[in-house]
Order: C-alpha cells, then sequence, then structure tokens
C-alpha cells in the first residue's frame, strides 16, 4: 500500500480496494443498532474508568475504538449486525455475502454501465472482513477484531460446553473442531491468503436488544450519572439525543488526509463524552434548583420556619433516593412525577406542590399507606424539580 506524502498510514488504508467496500457505508442494516450499540460501549468505557479512548465511526468497520488520538498503538475494529432471529453458527459467520452493487458496477461519462475500476473486496463473510481489516491494520497498530451482535453464537468452547450468552468470546478460546472449520473456509475466501490473525478475533452478544435499545441505553446512562453525579435529577435522555445526533454526523464516507482529519470527521473522543455531560448534568446543580424553589416558596407566602424545614426533608429525601432507590417506590415517586408533569401549568410552586402532594396522598390511600406529611411535601417538591429540570 503506497502512502503519499500528504497522507499517513490511517487515512491511506481507507484507499485500499481489498477491504474497501464502496457504497457499504450508507446502507448498512441495522446502523441505528450500531449507534446505540456504540452509546452502551461509551457507558461501559466510563465505568471502567478507560484514561482515553477515541471512537471512529464506519472506519474499515462499523466502529473503531483506539486508545488515544495523538499516535495511538492499540485498536479494537468492531463489527456490529443485527440479527432478527435465530444464533449464529460458524457457517454463518463463515458465509460469503453478496457484494454491494456499487462494488460490481459502475459507470462511465456517458452513463454506460461497466467493469468496475477497483479490485473486488478480498473478504465477502464477517468474519473474513474482519480478519482482512485486521491484518492490513496491524502493521501501525496493535489491533483486536469483534463481532458484536444482539444474537447468541452456536459455537462451544474448548471443553465442548456452549460459549456464555451476553459476553466476549475469544476465537482462541474455541473448540478444535469450531476453530478449524473457521480456518478451512476462510483460507478459502481468502484465496489462501494468512489467517495468521484470528486468534485475534473475538465474538460478542450484546445486551442491548434491537427492540428496547432507546430504553437500555438510556437505562446505562442514567447508572452513570447516578454514580457521577448522585445529587442531580436524570438528564439521560437528551444526552442520548445528543450522541445519536453526533454519531450520525460521524457516519458516511467522509474521508481525511491524516489521522487528526479523519476524528474531526468521523471521530468522538472521551473528552468530548465529558463535556457534554458537563454540559448537561452541571447547568442546574440541585442544590441550586431547590434554593430558587424554596426562594419562591417564601415569596408566595410559605413561613419562612416551615420552608426552611422543607428544604432540610427534600435534601435528606434526596440522599436517601440516591442511596436506597427502594425508597422512590416509598413516596410514589411516579405518581409524583406525573402529577408534576401533568400540572406543570400551575404558575406558583404553591399550587403545583399542593396538586402534586395530593396525588402522592391518594396513592399512599388506595396502598393503605400514611407516611409524614413533610415527606409527603418533600417528595411532591423533588418531583417538581425533576420535571423542570427534564423540561
Amino acid at each position: 500500500m503506497s502512502v503519499s506524502s500528504s497522507q499517513d498510514h490511517w487515512s491511506a488504508i481507507l484507499s485500499d480496494p481489498e477491504i474497501n467496500e464502496i457504497g457499504g457505508e450508507n446502507n448498512n442494516e441495522g446502523v441505528d443498532y450500531a449507534r446505540y450499540w456504540a452509546m452502551a460501549l461509551l457507558v461501559e468505557m466510563e465505568t471502567k474508568k478507560t484514561p482515553d479512548y477515541v471512537l471512529l465511526f464506519e472506519y474499515l468497520q462499523d466502529v473503531a475504538v483506539l486508545d488515544k488520538a495523538a499516535t495511538p498503538t492499540t485498536a479494537t475494529l468492531y463489527q456490529v449486525k443485527k440479527k432478527n432471529k435465530g444464533n449464529w453458527s460458524k457457517s454463518a459467520l463463515t458465509k460469503k455475502e453478496s457484494p454491494p452493487k456499487a462494488d460490481l458496477i459502475s459507470a462511465d461519462e456517458s452513463g454506460v454501465a461497466k467493469p468496475p475500476t477497483s479490485k473486488k473486496l478480498a473478504g465477502r463473510s464477517p468474519l473474513g472482513k474482519l480478519h482482512l481489516c485486521v491484518e492490513k491494520l496491524s502493521s501501525i497498530a496493535s489491533v483486536h477484531g469483534v463481532f458484536v451482535s444482539n444474537a447468541g453464537y452456536d459455537l462451544n468452547d474448548a471443553s465442548g460446553a456452549p460459549i456464555h450468552s451476553n459476553s466476549r468470546c475469544s476465537l482462541s478460546a474455541l473448540h478444535a473442531d469450531d476453530l478449524d472449520y473457521m480456518k478451512t473456509k476462510l483460507v478459502k475466501e481468502l484465496k489462501g491468503g494468512s489467517v495468521a490473525h484470528l486468534t485475534a478475533l473475538s465474538v460478542e452478544q450484546s445486551i442491548v436488544s434491537p427492540s428496547s435499545m432507546r430504553e437500555t441505553v438510556r437505562g446505562l446512562i442514567d447508572e452513570l450519572l447516578s454514580s457521577k453525579y448522585p445529587t442531580l435529577p436524570s438528564v439521560s435522555g437528551r444526552i442520548q439525543e445528543s450522541l445519536l445526533e453526533l454519531f450520525s454526523a460521524g457516519s458516511g464516507p467522509k474521508t481525511g488526509k491524516t489521522l487528526s482529519e479523519l476524528i474531526a470527521k468521523k471521530g468522538f473522543t472521551r473528552g468530548a463524552f465529558c463535556e457534554l455531560i458537563e454540559k448537561y448534568a452541571k447547568t442546574k446543580p440541585f442544590a441550586t434548583a431547590l434554593d430558587t424553589v424554596i426562594g419562591s416558596l417564601k415569596i408566595e407566602g410559605m413561613p419562612p420556619r416551615a420552608a426552611d424545614k422543607l428544604h432540610v426533608e427534600a435534601n435528606r429525601l434526596q440522599i436517601q433516593m440516591v442511596n436506597s432507590p427502594q425508597t422512590k417506590e416509598v413516596v410514589c415517586w411516579d405518581a409524583a412525577l406525573s402529577s408534576a408533569a401533568y400540572n406543570s401549568s400551575i404558575a406558583e410552586y404553591r399550587g403545583l406542590l399542593d396538586a402534586v402532594q395530593d396525588s402522592i396522598n391518594a396513592e399512599l390511600k388506595n396502598r393503605g399507606d400514611t407516611l409524614p406529611s413533610i415527606t409527603v411535601l418533600a417528595a411532591a417538591l423533588l418531583a417538581v424539580i425533576y420535571v423542570d429540570q427534564q423540561s
């Protein structure tokens, strides 16, 4: 592979005709699934406190993760496939797919079809494509390839037992029969080429399901926010929407002459993720929001002493709800949120709190429970703040 003076190897490899799948970037089935899966990967890396990373979208495979933006030394290529039914068998993983039309047919200036000017892709099966990309990139960095799907795998480990669900398994850990089958198929597919990087590949079943990917990922972001910002209301919905927009913008056949240009056009860094969280999570800290509402209640006529007691109880209840999530059930949190959202048009906080408090008491009565009035009012206050922050 030749590299021009204005290119670096990270950019030049995209022009390699053996792995440059023309027309595939904009038409990948399940592209939304890949983006939501990438969000889950971000949360996983943040939870594990990965010191740095860069995601590149549709760089050789659906997602590439580099260990850093400047002179990366390791990379993981992820091929993400949504499967509607059944598991992945070893034959399906090594079955050659039909080439995209854009790779078979091109046209001259008059619009007449003519043979393609580039060579056909050297790899056509899921693992064949992944192996070839890992092999090509291994001249630049230490590379691992992962085939990811929502579906499971009909594969056995070295002992002959089925590999675990919702986990990652290196091909090197498979039973000899499965591994030998894949080697034989890939050698034939790659026309006798080396399969030396086969043990650098893994298969993984993701916990992200296509039918519930939005809810699953939002829950993962919620958990991350709860651990990093335990006193703040959830802004997971807005973060998820922003990530989807950013990931969509980074997809497609964008190129650059250097890795830094590729990252600018197709990448997403850890720094960008941290800035996004800071942008939403720190726009209005809980303490500030609570002080604002308490101050408004005093202006609206609530006795200062009663307002101060409510302030203390709301702080206590917020901490308890973070440390003991089951507290939300005790204070009828779902009913409080619904009422706060429904009555959000009430101008004064005192009237709004009364309405939410009535809803909580009604739910408690239905359950045959009671709570101190100050606790009910504090729960109503927290629900109002939560809805305010989400709106």
